[in-house]
């Protein structure tokens, strides 16, 4: 699994291993490669100064964890770190949870199975994808890669997003298997909502989401005091 720089709000993280993929229900959202072997090797350090500053896509993060069911980890909370996805609809899959959104993976040519996962709306029009980010950041471009399994797909045309600060986006979305980019008006916000998925009148049955980067920088922890 890549590195990844995430933001650690509490004093701990929680990220469940997988089972072995002879035990799963489903298939899981990473690659097969990842768990398998009798020994594993998890590295973390402190980021460096130039790490933090510099613009980045602020919504990567390949080990979040959408946690649904019972027990104390769930409804997709307490991961203990971020960026951090979740949604208001509970998946049919582990390969369309929200955390595929964020995951770093941009395949997007077939559906379902690893390196193809993608959030899904399940055709639910009241659909919505949320990326928390723990902390103020300053934001000031959106991508969205749409799944491209066409014709097994269809696609949104349009689709709004909704921040933290009260401010709306409103974006115009094509047929195509390329990151869509979108400059938006500069705003420091903790978290993005992404609602109000309109699909094409093509007669595909299934869109979903491959990726969704949020682009900008660090804003601190002072940024938001004049607002509050």
């Amino acid at each position: 699994m890549p590195e990844a720089l995430v933001y650690i709000a509490q004093n701990r993280i929680v990220f469940p291993v997988p089972l072995p993929l002879t035990e799963q229900p489903a298939p899981i959202p990473y690659s097969p490669k990842s768990f398998t072997g009798s020994c594993h090797i998890l590295r973390a350090r402190f980021a460096a100064p130039e790490e933090i500053t510099r613009r980045r896509n602020l919504a990567f993060n390949p080990y979040d964890h959408t946690f649904y069911g019972q027990g104390p980890m769930g409804n997709g909370k307490d991961t203990g770190f971020y960026p951090h996805a979740t949604s208001n609809i509970e998946p049919t899959s582990p390969g369309f949870a929200p955390r595929t959104a964020i995951d770093g993976v941009f395949e997007n040519g077939a559906h379902l199975i690893w390196p193809y996962q993608a959030w899904s709306n399940d055709r639910k029009p009241e659909a919505e994808l949320t990326i928390d980010f723990g902390r103020p950041v300053c934001l000031d471009e959106l991508r969205l890669t749409l799944r491209a399994d066409f014709p097994h797909d269809g696609w949104w045309t349009e689709a709004d997003v909704r921040f933290s600060d009260g401010s709306h986006e409103h974006l115009k979305l094509e047929k195509s298997a390329a990151p869509q980019i979108f400059a938006i008006t500069p705003r420091t916000v903790t978290s993005l909502t992404l609602y109000n998925l309109q699909k094409h009148e093509d007669p595909a049955l299934y869109t979903a989401l491959t990726q969704l980067e949020a682009w900008g920088t660090e804003a601190g922890p002072d940024s938001l005091k004049k607002k509050e």
